[in-house]
């Protein structure tokens, strides 16, 4: 495969980072940054980054809207436009362009999480909420939009210099459970006799059932582990487990972590999956509070911990990811909303995270999150079949830019405590739909 060469005005760590995650992270070709203004001979594909006066050659033309060229965060004024049926921001035409926009900006806008270095707008719990971002304001959330353009580059370029670039990797599902509170019951001692005059207060009669059901027989609702390990061995998937490791009321409520139960269930947990930390909301941005939690997880588990997901999907960039970066976290599956399912970064592939305070790349891989269990039910209030239907049209988004399709749920979810016993449907179509993507995946390579 020839080089790519992008003829610039200028070079950045902005304009490298961008190149290097489209031509390298989706094509797997080679690029260089040719800063000259006007070239006279050049061999191989290239593509005018900014030159509008470069229409010459057969050189392809994309505008420069300056985000690239600069440092810092500002606020940005934008407006949606459609090109070939895809929705873009950072119009920005001149004549001889082969696109209407700043693609390299607008992938950088996206992946960066530019808009939410702006602190207004979080609620109660600091989280910036996909009602508030551009993709879902002009109605693009739940389309992999980077995805989608990077991929009309690909076919641009093939076009115009008959090369063969094409998404590199395969399909895959990747299974993520959330352990907030591992145990509704057990290890509650005489709070259990209080809850229980409290659920028949208040008329809870679900809850009754479920707490005489522990009472008399020891089954705890919650503990629904040996069905999610079956459901995972018939599937072939390995799913990575993050579990709460802090008792804080009345948001982080594992009231068994630190004891011989948790120890034991940590034991038997990693025995069939990856482990990861959940760092909790009490914890917040503060470096010793999350250092401690990942350390007592370290050991626990005997491992050493290296993904995580924030509780509540609490991420304020960029402190968090500096301070993840800083205690050895090199995967992070944050990148979702809790209101929306969807595409948070606009892309359904995992990508280095870029820090806007320092100007660089660094070693921190985001793993984005489009769908989680508590998205469909509460926030969306979406039926359980209604859910699936949107987790098909997901799924399949995903599944036509070779990207990985990562989806939360919570061990608790899967119980038949608080309404949730209709939602196994749910969980079982998203574990079929990884079973039947590994098939698929076999049976290319065989």
């Amino acid at each position: 495969m020839s080089k790519i060469r992008i003829i610039s005005s200028f070079t950045s760590p902005r304009l490298i980072y961008t190149c290097d995650l489209i031509f390298r992270n989706y094509f797997s070709s080679d690029f260089e940054i040719v800063t000259v203004k006007e070239p006279t001979a050049i061999n191989g594909p290239a593509i005018t980054y900014g030159n509008g006066s470069s229409t010459r050659g057969g050189l392809i033309n994309i505008p420069a809207g300056g985000l690239l060229s600069e440092t810092g965060v500002r606020e940005i004024s934008w407006k949606c436009a459609t090109h070939e049926d895809l929705p873009y921001l950072f119009e920005n035409e001149y004549p001889g362009a082969d696109l209407p926009f700043d693609l390299f900006g607008f992938v950088f806008f996206m992946i960066t999480r530019y808009e939410e270095y702006h602190p207004t707008g979080r609620d109660r719990y600091g989280r910036f909420l996909a009602t508030q971002s551009s993709a879902w304001q002009h109605g693009f959330l739940q389309i992999p939009i980077v995805d989608l353009w990077i991929d009309k580059l690909g076919k641009l370029i093939n076009r115009s210099f008959g090369t063969d670039l094409k998404f590199k990797g395969a399909f895959s599902v990747l299974p993520t459970i959330d352990i907030d509170q591992p145990l509704a019951y057990k290890g509650k001692g005489l709070r259990n006799i209080f809850g229980f005059f409290r659920d028949l207060s208040l008329l809870r009669f679900p809850n009754l059932k479920d707490r005489v059901g522990y009472l008399l027989y020891g089954k705890d609702p919650f503990d629904t582990f040996d069905y999610i390990r079956q459901m995972f061995r018939e599937s072939d998937l390995t799913p990575v487990i993050f579990v709460l490791n802090q008792f804080n009321p009345p948001l982080d409520l594992n009231h068994i972590y630190d004891t011989t139960e948790w120890i034991e269930l940590l034991n038997e947990l990693k025995d069939w999956a990856e482990i990861g930390a959940h760092p909790s909301l009490y914890a917040r941005d503060s470096l010793k509070s999350i250092e401690l939690e990942i350390t007592s997880l370290s050991k626990s588990t005997g491992r050493s911990i290296t993904k995580s997901r924030q509780h509540y999907l609490r991420i304020n960039i960029p402190h968090i990811y500096a301070k993840l970066s800083q205690l050895g976290i090199k995967d992070d599956f944050s990148m979702g909303y809790p209101d929306q399912i969807g595409f948070r970064a606009g892309v359904a592939r995992s990508f280095y995270w870029y820090d806007l305070h320092l100007e660089c790349a660094t070693e921190l891989r985001i793993h984005p999150c489009p769908l989680m269990d508590v998205t469909l039910r509460y926030y969306m209030n979406l039926s359980p079949d209604t859910a699936i239907k949107k987790c098909q049209d997901i799924f399949q988004s995903i599944k036509d830019v070779k990207g990985q399709m990562v989806f939360i749920w919570h061990n608790s979810n899967l119980s038949s405590a608080n309404g949730w016993h209709s939602w196994r449907k749910v969980f079982e179509k998203l574990v079929n739909m990884g079973k039947t993507s590994s098939l698929e995946t076999g049976a290319r390579k065989s």
